[in-house]
């Protein structure tokens, strides 16, 4: 019989006897240790500030493993799927638990972000779940080779850190570009545009004339090495996210360990078309993704097996 564990009350080393766990290049040390994981795991959903794992277990040994966290004030991110070989049933068992359990802790939507070259895992979420596919995101990524910029060098004057009194502004930024009909899934709170204590990331505005607000951006970390920038620009500003990176660079490029920075587009947003064009002369998309929703609060307007399936994204939720 399978039976699915909060990680909080299982011993994490046995997460190296899970084959898919050693070939993902994961360290235990992501998951996060006694006793804040177990607080974790105990406050309400709203209060909830780091991502929570859980597996399923066969005769003591686990099969599977899945990695959720808060992305938004009712929304939940699938960040991470690890299964062995021919475990459909176990990855369907695995979301099939947190589903229920997210709902009856205030939560009404999940998405997760699936590689479109992984057919039997967007299989698995559409037939299988019932998750629909909603939009997509091209991933891009800049490493260490790439030719440093000096911060001094570069006027950046029109940036600046976000303050607490921006939050309107940024909020109505950000739903501006969202399509309408796909606003109600990914509008963002105030709640979520505010800053929170031990969050990860830093939050930037750009401002053109009159302080008006234009674009929005984030830099996250997501381990010593590697940050995540996520970006909105408003319509017509398109050419000023080549000053978002440059600026991203010149700040990262300071830092001892970095080694890459990865930075996303997203379809949903009404200028993805516009921006596409103008990273697909200088950069090169390192992968595209289909962002897969089950949604219990919006009307949608609209048995597989395989040897093998890791499913494992770094990428927070924007």
């Amino acid at each position: 019989m399978t039976t699915v564990k909060n990680l909080v009350y299982i011993d994490k080393k046995k997460l190296k006897s899970l084959k898919s766990f050693v070939e993902s290049e994961l360290e235990l040390s992501v998951f996060q240790s006694f006793p804040i994981d177990f607080l974790n795991n105990m406050l309400p959903f709203r209060f909830k500030f780091m991502d929570e794992s859980f597996v399923a277990l066969e005769n003591k040994q686990i099969k599977g493993l899945i990695t959720v966290n808060k992305a938004g004030d009712r929304r939940v991110k699938i960040k991470r799927l690890l299964l062995d070989e021919n475990s459909y049933e176990i990855g369907k068992l695995l979301v099939n638990c947190i589903v229920p359990i997210y709902l009856g802790k205030g939560a009404d939507s999940f998405y997760a972000l699936v590689d479109k070259r992984d057919l039997p895992l967007i299989t698995m979420f559409k037939e299988g779940l019932s998750f629909k596919e909603y939009a997509k995101e091209t991933l891009y990524k800049l490493d260490e080779n790439n030719k440093p910029v000096m911060l001094e060098e570069i006027n950046f004057n029109h940036i600046r850190k976000m303050e607490k009194n921006d939050v309107d502004d940024v909020k109505n930024l950000t739903d501006e570009l969202i399509s309408p009909y796909k606003r109600p899934f990914f509008a963002k709170s105030k709640s979520e545009l505010k800053k929170t204590i031990l969050q990860n990331k830093e939050k930037y505005v750009i401002s053109a004339g009159n302080n008006n607000i234009i674009g929005y951006f984030t830099i996250i970390r997501l381990n010593p090495f590697e940050y995540l920038l996520e970006f909105v620009i408003k319509m017509g500003f398109e050419g000023y996210a080549e000053d978002i990176i440059k600026y991203c660079r010149a700040k990262l490029i300071k830092k001892p360990k970095f080694k890459a920075l990865y930075f996303k587009i997203k379809s949903y947003h009404s200028n993805y078309t516009e921006l596409l064009q103008i990273f697909d002369i200088e950069y090169k998309s390192v992968q595209e993704n289909e962002i897969l929703v089950k949604d219990f609060y919006i009307q949608e307007k609209q048995g597989f097996e395989y040897e093998k399936m890791i499913f494992n994204d770094v990428t927070p939720a924007f």
